[in-house]
């Protein structure tokens, strides 16, 4: 196995192997998980052994002209789960994957990705697509700018989402998938004209998820989250700061007068004078604090 810290942390490049940064040789059995394979010139990943990747990305691998498969060329058995595939590019088909064997995608998103044929996928063997994300991927040759299903092989969809990807061939373009898919349900695909076989129960076809509109969404829900955790932060810390006076005082106080069995009724009276002073203090600075944090940040809410 071959475990990362996570995949902003552990950055595996490629860019001088001159080769796939891992190769998985039948009948090797290989798990991957939390990291990221970047800026391969030969490609991510080929597999003709048992390989599992999870909670890893894929990112901006490339391989030579009639070469395919830009993130992943499978033969093997692929298990693929919680992972990102995006800005791959293959020389002919399959940008993110090429499979001739056996693959199944649990919650993967791939997107960004470009081929000949299947910017995303070109499937020749049997694939199995759960919840799985395929947009914005571009197919420069004989379409399937997300999918493209060889008729030699199977593909099946579950849960599973396929638009706004491109065929720019102005010729009888596919731009969501080319050739026939096998439905289990729950699919959408934008744009069939490529395909057949989306007929399973609660399928949507036709239908423009506005996923440019969800990015846009999701990026400004993003920065108003982060301006409230700075906005945070920073009371944390004028709290931190303001209420150490207060608090020495309250502790001087009680370890010196009111838990001392030597101290005179007036000597007690005063100290849980100053210790309600000093209380009376903090409270007014957790006012004052809690005022600022509401003015610094517009996505701060009190409930």
């Amino acid at each position: 196995a071959i475990e990362g810290a996570g995949v902003a942390t552990t950055l595996i490049s490629g860019g001088l192997l001159g080769d796939r940064v891992f190769n998985v040789v039948s009948p090797a059995s290989v798990t991957i998980g939390n990291l990221t394979v970047r800026d391969s010139t030969a490609g991510g990943v080929l597999n003709s052994g048992n390989l599992s990747l999870t909670g890893v990305t894929l990112s901006m691998n490339t391989t030579d002209p009639l070469v395919r498969g830009g993130g992943i060329d499978n033969s093997g058995v692929l298990n693929i789960t919680d992972s990102t595939l995006n800005g791959n590019r293959a020389g002919t088909d399959g940008g993110a994957i090429f499979n001739g064997g056996t693959m199944t995608l649990t919650n993967v998103t791939l997107s960004g990705n470009r081929g000949d044929r299947g910017g995303a996928i070109f499937n020749a063997g049997t694939a199995t697509l759960y919840d799985t994300t395929v947009a914005r991927n571009t197919a420069y040759v004989g379409g399937g700018g997300g999918l493209f299903a060889d008729p030699v092989g199977i593909l099946r969809l579950t849960n599973t989402m396929v638009a706004n990807n491109i065929d720019p061939s102005g010729t009888d373009p596919k731009p969501d998938c080319a050739g026939t898919l096998t439905s289990e349900g729950y699919n959408l695909l934008e744009n069939v004209a490529g395909c057949a076989g989306v007929t399973g129960p609660g399928d949507i076809t036709g239908l423009d998820p506005k996923l440019g509109t969800l990015t846009d969404t999701i990026n400004g829900m993003l920065g108003r989250l982060d301006s409230a955790f700075r906005a945070e932060r920073a009371l944390v810390e004028d709290v931190s700061h303001e209420l150490r006076n207060p608090v020495a005082v309250i502790q001087t106080n009680v370890e010196a007068v009111l838990a001392n069995s030597e101290s005179t009724p007036a000597e007690r009276r005063e100290a849980a004078a100053v210790v309600t002073r000093a209380i009376g203090r903090m409270s007014r600075l957790l006012d004052d604090l809690l005022a600022t944090a509401r003015k610094r940040s517009s996505a701060y809410v009190d409930r």
